[in-house]
């Protein structure tokens, strides 16, 4: 009978603890700090912590459409802190005319005591040339050490033993074996270069950014794509195409990037006119409203937005100047 009610005691216990844990719990710390239209949110999931756990911090930015976004610089350490992981999410519609992007860090102290997270802030540069900035203070964060300072006083240390004495070879042995060694690595090395002579293969040549692009761009057009209605695929594959043309021509990183922080890279990088920057931005902010906002499209909207992709690409990467068509007011 006794080990049936342990049994059952130790379900109960086990259920009880298993619903505190699925039961949500608020941010340990949490700051909001707001500039007209920009408005800035840090949340810790806790502020004590040992040595050996992790913070999930999570930055969510609200700011108006078409505004140049720079958020915090994610470096592999933050104050005191290292930076074990990072995801941003996407751009996504939160209302009429505004964004909102979410950045989650998990952080891991490197020091024990009382760390703070430094300052963190957010800046956003609108259409007509104003610049919003917001800051957060610094967020402090209680760092336990593992070691508790008890030590058992009946424990004994054991005396230190002797060091061993290792064996010493004779003088011969050391000279057959350096003497091996040498002879050993010079075949190797021998017999790798000669096989990389005869089996090198011929360097293949290398297309330039613009004919890949044009190529990837002849290919999306017959894929299907548009026949088969997968407009939202196939603006997918377009702004794919030109975010790895621009950083293979011109070495700036857009393919990982979303596309506030491409144009706040962008800000460093003199090599676009005016309306070479303006196309750019129409086209990658409307792209991210239709791939990640589900805002509708057509097959006429599809063909014209390549067009003006294809224009850029012939623009930037020959000499002299063309004009690049604007897309048309109605085009997503």
């Amino acid at each position: 009978m006794k080990p049936v009610v342990l049994a059952l005691l130790f379900v109960g216990l086990l259920s009880c603890r298993t619903d505190s844990r699925s039961t949500a719990t608020e941010p340990a710390i949490q700051q909001i700090a707001e500039d007209g239209e920009l408005r800035f949110s840090v949340s810790a999931d806790r502020n004590e912590i040992s040595a050996a756990d992790v913070i999930e911090l999570t930055l969510q930015v609200e700011y108006p459409e078409g505004a140049a976004l720079g958020l915090p610089l994610v470096a592999q350490q933050l104050g005191e802190f290292l930076v074990e992981s990072h995801a941003t999410t996407p751009p996504r519609m939160v209302s009429p005319g505004r964004l909102a992007i979410k950045q989650k860090l998990t952080l891991a102290p490197l020091v024990v005591g009382d760390l703070s997270i430094p300052p963190l802030q957010v800046r956003a540069t609108l259409d007509d040339g104003r610049m919003l900035l917001v800051q957060l203070s610094e967020m402090p964060i209680a760092v336990a050490s593992l070691l508790d300072g008890t030590v058992d006083a009946g424990q004994q240390l054991r005396d230190i033993e002797e060091p061993l004495e290792p064996p010493i070879p004779t003088s011969w042995k050391l000279g057959a074996l350096a003497a091996a060694l040498l002879a050993v690595g010079a075949f190797i090395g021998w017999r790798r270069r000669s096989i990389q002579r005869t089996t090198a293969p011929e360097p293949m040549p290398t297309v330039p950014p613009g004919e890949a692009a044009i190529a990837r761009l002849d290919a999306l057009s017959q894929s299907g794509l548009l026949d088969s209605g997968q407009y939202k695929q196939f603006y997918f594959e377009l702004s794919a195409i030109l975010r790895e043309y621009i950083e293979r021509r011109f070495s700036i990183q857009a393919q990982e990037q979303t596309t506030s922080e491409f144009f706040e890279a962008l800000r460093t990088h003199n090599v676009f006119t005016q309306p070479q920057q303006s196309l750019l931005r129409e086209f990658l902010f409307r792209a991210d409203l239709i791939k990640f906002a589900e805002l509708a499209a057509t097959p006429q909207h599809c063909l014209e937005a390549t067009e003006s992709c294809r224009a850029f690409i012939v623009e930037t990467a020959a000499s002299g100047t063309r004009s690049i068509p604007k897309m048309r007011a109605d085009q997503p």
